[in-house]
């Protein structure tokens, strides 16, 4: 298990290099295109590194919110949070937040950037059509992503290929509209 997540933490660490590393690339592109490389590198830099920052402090409440998740009550899922409890003991980690989301499918999903702050989020579809041993299941199973630290990897991974999808479609775009632009001018 301490080989999983200083894997995880290695993994993070290095993904983060990478995407700076094709941040700059990109950046410097997109500066070059419009006449200076290296103001394109420094604002991809200062953006990304804001975007960092942000993905790693609030990636999570991000993903909730988008995805409508709700926090589950003791009142209204008594079963739900008593399981998440309960594994969070067995599993020697702090109990994470736990959310519901509204939706028929059947699907459960950990986020968050470390045990400590942590979310487990489970659909209404999950709670109706799962037994008491599957839905149990499935919670130690994203328990066991919150105690490996896999959870702080896949955020990462998404919200920094979300940025790296937006500095290349910029750059897409600019290429593309802005060609016949800088043809017209000479």
């Amino acid at each position: 298990m301490y080989q999983e997540i200083s894997s995880n933490i290695r993994k993070s660490y290095a993904l983060l290099f990478v995407f700076f590393v094709v941040v700059a690339l990109l950046g410097y592109a997109l500066g070059a295109f419009y006449g200076d490389p290296y103001v394109g590198l420094t604002l991809a830099l200062i953006i990304s590194f804001f975007y960092t920052l942000f993905s790693f402090f609030a990636g999570d409440s991000l993903i909730l919110n988008i995805n409508g998740a709700r926090p589950a009550t003791k009142k209204e899922f008594p079963y739900l949070v008593n399981t998440v409890e309960g594994l969070a003991i067995a599993a020697g980690i702090q109990t994470p937040r736990i959310f519901v989301i509204d939706d028929t499918a059947i699907n459960a999903f950990a986020t968050g950037r470390s045990p400590e702050r942590a979310a487990i989020t489970v659909t209404t579809g999950c709670l109706q059509r799962l037994n008491r041993q599957e839905l149990e299941g499935v919670v130690a199973h994203e328990m066991a992503h919150i105690k490996n630290y896999d959870i702080r990897y896949m955020m990462l991974v998404v919200m920094l290929v979300g940025i790296t999808l937006l500095l290349s479609d910029i750059l897409l775009r600019s290429l593309f509209y802005g060609g016949g632009r800088r043809d017209r001018g000479k």
